[in-house]
């Protein structure tokens, strides 16, 4: 998916969303609410908020968001970027 696909969905546009509400919008866009999510990859509700919101870097998170919307790690973590680096501070 290329950030021109990220930045249209649907004929929505989420340029102007936070880093989590794009990715908590994909994955609406997969049909997944959290937690539907953490019940299909086997994980807590509460570790999968933290980590799109941006309190926790958890790697096997980063792999379930990335595997369910066919991304890279690399680009869920930037995805999610903002919310990351504001909370490292």
């Amino acid at each position: 998916m290329d950030a021109k696909t990220l930045n249209r969905i649907n004929g929505e546009v989420v340029a102007g969303l936070s880093g989590a509400d794009k990715i908590r919008l994909l994955l609406n866009h997969r049909g997944f609410t959290f937690k539907q999510f953490a019940k299909e990859y086997n994980l807590w509700v509460q570790e999968v908020s933290d980590f799109v919101n941006g309190r926790e870097d958890s790697e096997d998170v980063a792999k379930a968001v990335a595997d369910s919307l066919g991304l890279t790690i690399e680009d869920v973590f930037a995805l999610r970027g903002q919310e990351a680096a504001a909370n490292a501070t």
